[in-house]
């Protein structure tokens, strides 16, 4: 018997996305790769997700990576997507993910960075369990050195430098005004974007791997925006070789506040 093809659903009755998951890198292929697979098991209980990729190298290399997996995550029903972003600047690609994203909630992990699991989960539980009272989730990055030895230098206090450890609880809460976080680990409603954006003088430029871009965040949460820690929402962020030099950490922006 000749098989006949589905009937297609109906965009206004396929289930709207919840969660837009936006990876921002520029010519680090392997890494993403990495990044990828541990996208795969994520689920969010509030609906559906994406993955969009923003590519910011004019030379493409994220785009065979992720023609590589798409039919891995469609056999799960998630969308996977690469969007080009011409203008070099992770601001750039921040600023494209904001405009791509389809969903009202918009997490961000870095392409250097690997999720762990459960973390897309318990990193939107709280816009479910709080509702309006909660404008931003941030959770907690563990190091990853990359099978090399860590750093004799490098002691437990000093590991925010790399964006790492923040170590405010070891209990979900709300944060206090002081407490900051890593926009590489971190959920947030998009309508805080509504008119604004990243301001694309802050942050990596190419191959410069310093960031500025928290300033933005600590702006929202000035004027008012609601920030809850997660710590259990784990990412794991690999350090680069290169920075394993105890020179570069005097020189980083996070030495001087150690």
């Amino acid at each position: 018997m000749e098989s006949r093809p589905s009937p297609s659903v109906p965009d206004k009755l396929k289930p709207k996305v919840a969660v837009s998951v936006v990876v921002c890198t520029y010519r680090r292929p392997q890494l993403l790769d990495l990044c990828l697979d541990s996208l795969v098991q994520q689920t969010a209980a509030v609906g559906p997700h994406e993955i969009l990729i923003i590519d910011n190298s004019p030379q493409r290399e994220a785009h065979p990576v992720v023609e590589r997996w798409q039919a891995v995550f469609a056999e799960r029903e998630v969308a996977l997507r690469c969007v080009l972003e011409e203008s070099t600047g992770v601001a750039f690609a921040r600023n494209r993910g904001l405009a791509e994203a389809s969903a009202p909630l918009i997490a961000f992990i870095d392409d250097d960075e690997r999720a762990l699991p459960g973390w897309l989960e318990r990193l939107i539980a709280p816009f479910a369990v709080f509702g309006e009272r909660v404008d931003i989730v941030a959770g907690e990055v563990e190091p990853d050195f990359g099978g090399m030895p860590r750093p004799d230098w490098l002691s437990d206090d000093m590991l925010h430098i790399f964006s790492c450890r923040w170590g405010w609880d070891t209990e979900a809460r709300f944060l206090r005004p002081q407490e900051w976080f890593g926009e590489g680990n971190c959920a947030f409603r998009k309508c805080l974007f509504d008119t604004q954006g990243f301001p694309t003088d802050l942050g990596r430029n190419g191959g410069n791997l310093m960031s500025s871009e928290g300033a933005v965040f600590a702006a929202l949460r000035a004027k008012g925006a609601a920030t809850y820690f997660v710590p259990q929402a784990k990412v794991s962020h690999r350090i680069h070789q290169d920075r394993m030099d105890k020179r570069w950490g005097i020189c980083s922006p996070g030495w001087l506040s150690a």
